[in-house]
C-alpha cells in the first residue's frame, strides 16, 4: 500500500482516478452513471490506499447529520454508563452519531 498523505480525501481520489469528484462519489455510493471502466478504477485506487470514507463527512455533506441525543442525569452512576455505551454500540452500527447530554 502507498501512502500520498495521512487522510485521503475523496478529492484526492478523483485526481488519481482521472475523475472528477462526483464520478467518485457515485462509486462509493454504489450508485449508476460511471462506466465500468471509471469505477473499477476509482475501486482499485480506494483498495491501494486503504480508504476510509469518513461518516460524518458524508452525513453532512448529505444534510442529514444521523445524530441521536441522549440525555441523563449522571455520567459518573455506572448504571447510566453502562446504558450510554449500549446506546452508542447500537447507534455506531446503524450509522448514527451520540450525542450526550
Amino acid at each position: 500500500m502507498r501512502k500520498l498523505k495521512d487522510k485521503l480525501t475523496i478529492n484526492d481520489i478523483a485526481k488519481l482516478a482521472g475523475v472528477s469528484k462526483g464520478a467518485v462519489s457515485y462509486v462509493l455510493n454504489n450508485k449508476p452513471g460511471v462506466s465500468e471502466e471509471v469505477r473499477e478504477r476509482v475501486l482499485r485506487i480506494i483498495e491501494e490506499y486503504g480508504y476510509k470514507p469518513n461518516k460524518l463527512a458524508q452525513a453532512l455533506a448529505g444534510k442529514r447529520a444521523n445524530f441521536v441525543a441522549l440525555v441523563i442525569p449522571d455520567i459518573s452512576d455506572v448504571f447510566y454508563a453502562k446504558i450510554v455505551k449500549g446506546v452508542e454500540r447500537t447507534l455506531a452500527k446503524n450509522g448514527y452519531f451520540l450525542n450526550l447530554y
